[in-house]
């Protein structure tokens, strides 16, 4: 079973907004712009920003998550502040 572009981003954001909470401390990340990386090689891949709110703390994030599209795991993913 292959899973869609769409199904990809599900999995990846939940895996963005688990770490950000685990790593960071924001229970609550907003996912902006998630989308398939496009470049050459990284078609597994899907990159994006998100928004973490504590109180009047505002942080930006950058993220890219590969995800395993025969089965829909994630197989990575990497948070970093921007």
């Amino acid at each position: 079973m292959r899973v869609s572009v769409a199904e990809a981003v599900r999995v990846c954001t939940a895996a963005v907004r688990a770490a950000i909470d685990r790593d960071y401390r924001y229970g609550n990340a907003e996912i902006q712009n998630a989308r398939l990386d496009n470049r050459p090689g990284r078609n597994d891949t899907i990159i994006g920003d998100a928004t973490g709110r504590r109180g009047n703390n505002v942080e930006e994030f950058l993220f890219s998550c590969s995800v395993n599209f025969d089965n829909g795991n994630v197989r990575s993913v990497d948070v970093r502040r921007r």
